[in-house]
């Protein structure tokens, strides 16, 4: 989903994009990207629609011009070494046309555990021999929590209003101008909102359940929300977010 399903595209085209391994070679330093921004996102617990795990921990460096591969870099979180993917080629389109580039990004591989952090921080470094970026975040292992507000008995129908509570919440991003909320519901594997689809109001968010779904299951739920970034240096920014998934229990969506 952004965990468990297809509505996680951000945190699988992140976890895509740094496997994907490098589209070209040669001898680009750290310090010859331009406008260089830090991405670090924790999935832990993370699992796609197949029920397979997503990778625990990863980074992305973003950077404006040619694509580049960036190839001798050592990146480490809390000092753990992550797996360095160099980047490299354009992306395309199914179409044929180009996106962007494949950007370059490390990784903590399958099995790994993001290391806990004994001040409530994690530290991510990036260094070759032309410069170091550092990124200090909050802890990305904080606990969270979702829960069953409404319907109490477990039982709806379709277009009737569900109520989550989150701790802590899912965070907000605007796409042309409307909010887009970090979060998603599924009956088991089949889709019932995200994004879009889905209000927040403090640290609740609803939805309506669409018209065409029935069936009994689990109710799932994923959301994302983002790391305070203590301490930025050798990039213009660094951001961080944790994504979580949660299993609501059984539900219900009568006719």
């Amino acid at each position: 989903m952004e965990p468990r399903v297809s509505s996680c595209a951000a945190i699988r085209l992140l976890a895509c994009a740094i496997l994907a391994g490098c589209g070209g070679c040669g001898g680009t330093t750290l310090k010859d990207l331009a406008h260089k921004k830090l991405v670090a996102s924790s999935m832990l617990g993370i699992t796609t629609v197949s029920g397979e795990e997503v990778i625990p921990f990863a980074i992305l460096l973003h950077h404006e011009g040619e694509c580049h591969a960036v190839t001798s870099v050592s990146a480490t979180v809390n000092g753990v070494a992550l797996r360095w993917e160099p980047g490299g080629g354009p992306v395309y389109y199914a179409e044929g046309q180009p996106i962007g580039c494949r950007e370059p990004g490390g990784y903590l591989p399958l099995g790994a555990e993001l290391p806990p952090s004994a001040d409530g921080r994690h530290t991510v470094l990036l260094s070759d021999s032309s410069m170091q970026i550092e990124g200090e975040f909050g802890d990305f292992l904080i606990p969270a929590s979702a829960s069953l507000r409404s319907p109490t008995g477990r039982i709806a129908h379709p277009q009737d209003e569900v109520v989550v509570e989150f701790s802590p919440p899912p965070g907000v991003f605007n796409f042309e101008g409307l909010p887009q909320v970090r979060a998603g519901f599924l009956l088991d594997a089949r889709i019932l909102a995200s994004y879009g689809d889905v209000r927040l109001m403090g640290s609740s968010a609803n939805f309506r359940l669409p018209a065409n779904v029935v069936g009994q299951g689990h109710l799932m739920a994923w959301w994302v929300f983002d790391v305070t970034t203590v301490r930025c240096q050798g990039a213009e920014s660094c951001t961080g977010s944790t994504a979580h998934e949660v299993d609501l229990g059984p539900f219900e969506i009568r006719n």
